[in-house]
């Protein structure tokens, strides 16, 4: 699954609009929206993710994945950069 379209399928799903996602994420909404609608987004810092997750109620490591990191370089939430 992409992260386009991990981001759609689920902010749908818990019924959220693209601005309330904004909202919770600390976002803008404009950044939402080029998320969800741009295939292959890369490079995306791993604390939007985390904030993503959190915000979706998904696993940090689902949005990892989804956002094209591997197992072994997904950063660590938390860990002192």
């Amino acid at each position: 699954m992409t992260l386009q379209t991990l981001l759609q399928t689920r902010r749908e799903a818990i019924g959220l609009s693209r601005l309330e996602l904004a909202r919770l994420t600390g976002l803008p909404p404009s950044s939402v929206a080029y998320l969800e609608r741009t295939p292959g987004v890369r490079a995306v810092q791993p604390g939007v993710l985390a904030k993503l997750a959190a915000a979706l109620g998904v696993p940090v490591a689902d949005v990892y994945r989804a956002a094209g990191y591997e197992a072994t370089d997904s950063p660590q939430v938390g860990a002192a950069a």
